[in-house]
Order: C-alpha cells, then structure tokens, then sequence
C-alpha cells in the first residue's frame, strides 16, 4: 500500500509535512520510495556525453522498475542516512523555476521506454529558492516497461524492497499476459453493456441504436475513480460531452456516477467514477428511407463529426476523468445489418 504523510498522499503533502517524515524509519526507502539527494539530468553538463547517457539510463531504470511493480514515489531534494532513511530536505535547482521545462525533460528521457512512456505525476514542494521534485509512477496494465541502453544490455526492471532487481522470464511472461487480459476485459464490458440495450433492459430500447464508449485502461482499479457528482456539485458540467447526441439536461446521480437522459429522443448517456463515458442512441436519426434504399441509407459522415465532438470534448475533460495513460474508443452499430452508408 501506498505510504502516506499525516493522511495524506505524498502529492498532496507540502514542506511541513516533509519534515515530519525526517530521521523517521516509518518513512525509510522501500518498494514504494526512493530518495535522491539531486537530479543528475539537470546538473551534468551536456559536453560530458557519457556522463550523461549513463544518468539517463540510470532514470529510466528507477522509473521502470517502480513501473513494472506497484507504483511508487522518486523523491528528488531529499538526502537520506545512508540507511535508507530520509535525513536531510536539500532540494533541487530547477533553471528559472520553469517546471514545464523540467517535465518536458522528463517526458523526453523517458520516450526510449517501451511500449510507451509509463503514467506518472510530478509535485513541485517549494523550498526557499528550490524544490522537493515528487515524482510518483503508476502502476497499470501496460507492464512489462523496458529500455534498451545498449544492444547487449536487454534487461527488465522491478522494484523489490528498497532496491531494483532484474525481473525473472516467468515475472515477464505473467505481465504480457496482464497486458492482453485488458483488452479482453475492455471487449467483455463492451459486450455486456450491448446486451443490455438489445434485450430491452435499460430504460429504452430500440432496434436499431449505437453505442459509443470512451474507456480508460484504468477502468477496473478503484484508486483511479474520481467523484463525478461531487465535481457536478462544484460547478463543473460535464454536459458538453453529450450534447451532439441530444437535449441535456441536469446530471442524474448514481451509484456509479452520472447520467443524462433526453426522453424525447430516447438518448441515455453516462459519465462513471472510473471514467467511462458511454452514449446510447437510436440510430434513426441518421437513416434515410427511400424508393432506392428502401432498407435504409446511413449518413455516417454526419455519425462520425458528432463522434469526433464527442471525443473532443472527452479530452478537454480528461485531467479530471482520468489520471493519464490511454484512453480506449469504442463504437457499436446495433440492428443495421443490409443498410448502407455513404461510404459502403
């Protein structure tokens, strides 16, 4: 479990609450914390290429290793004991206190990680002229991460205890079959969400209708889930994601976190905890009846701009429904089986 500081997570805390966890061997490194007196990426001139090079494998493999095990905390500006336990707030000099640079720095030493650059947070503490830098690594579904530094050295990473081990091939196999069983869990939602409305039991229930999700690959961990309702209640509207799709009106409160209803034109849309954005419509708007297509001719042009709005709006959103990582789009035709489309 995740430590926490007087209740806190460590990206909540500020410099007082730093202190507290001074010379205090609750606090010591483990799987989940690792202190560092500096940030060799910023204070190696770049003329010293190998110095360089060797700092930056050095910080893909601390980011890797928190990556392919539970999550966990690089605290940077933090000298420990030589015990492992924190001792000393020292901070670090970030050029012209311009944090974007400094995460832009992270960002682009981390884009050689593969497959993608792990979900992470970064936490400025000031500290007189300097700062405690928390930079905290999630855990998701997309381990095992790893880095080529050379073409002999083609290792995988894993934080065990306060030290970083070398991930066995049984750990490796057991994390590829994580990353499948994700796309597995995303298609088993999606096909249990289309049963409902083609049985009829949900609020409405049409022949022909599509469902449209937008699914974060972190759907099915709870510690991701942010209160939807409670951030409706603070003034902010989430109605703009679904407004291509009809008439919304106020939020209705679930258990899982919203949904907007336009009866009029059978529309039901809903925003969860876990991020999930889901539109369920009939699709009869968009199908035009005629002597040439007596079955039914689909306008997916226009389907596809409301879409796109849709996914737009999702977007601008995102740092309030998710906390990084992908986001998964799904769309569902139901009962439109010999209709054509302006595209066939």
């Amino acid at each position: 479990m995740l430590p926490t500081i007087n209740g806190k997570s460590f990206l909540e805390c500020n410099i007082d609450d730093l202190k507290t966890i001074l010379d205090n061997t609750d606090f010591k490194e483990s799987e989940y914390l690792d202190y560092k007196k500096s940030f060799e990426l910023t204070e190696i001139p770049k003329t010293k290429k190998d110095a360089l090079d060797k700092a930056k494998a050095e910080f893909r493999k601390d980011v890797c290793a928190f990556a392919n095990a539970q999550g966990g905390y690089l605290i940077y500006g933090i000298k420990e004991d030589g015990k492992a336990v924190p001792h000393e707030l020292v901070g670090i000099e970030i050029s012209d206190n311009n944090t974007e640079q400094f995460e832009n720095l992270v960002k682009n030493t981390l884009q050689t990680i593969s497959p993608r650059i792990p979900n992470f947070e970064l936490k400025y503490i000031p500290r007189g002229d300097n700062f405690v830098v928390i930079l905290y690594i999630h855990k998701d579904s997309f381990a095992p991460y790893i880095f080529l530094e050379n073409n002999r050295d083609y290792r995988i990473y894993r934080r065990v205890g306060n030290s970083v081990s070398v991930l066995a091939y049984s750990e490796i196999k057991s994390m590829f079959s994580q990353s499948v069983i994700l796309e597995k869990e995303i298609g088993q939602y999606r096909k249990e969400r289309i049963n409902l409305f083609y049985d009829g039991e949900a609020a409405f229930h049409e022949q022909k209708f599509f469902l449209l999700h937008m699914i974060p690959e972190t759907f099915l961990d709870s510690s991701y889930d942010t209160p939807i309702f409670f951030h409706c209640r603070k003034g902010v509207d989430f109605s703009g994601l679904f407004t291509p799709f009809g008439y919304i009106n106020r939020p209705i409160p679930t258990v899982a976190g919203i949904r907007y209803v336009d009866k009029k034109r059978k529309t039901e849309c809903r925003l969860q905890n876990n991020g999930i954005a889901e539109v369920y419509s009939p699709v009869g708007d968009y199908i035009d009846f005629s002597e040439s297509h007596p079955e039914g001719f689909l306008f997916s042009q226009d389907l596809w701009e409301n879409i796109e709005l849709f996914v737009r709006a999702y977007a601008e959103k995102r740092s309030l429904l998710t906390k990084g990582g992908r986001v998964f789009a799904g769309l569902s035709i139901v009962g439109c089986k010999n209709i054509r489309t302006d595209n066939d």
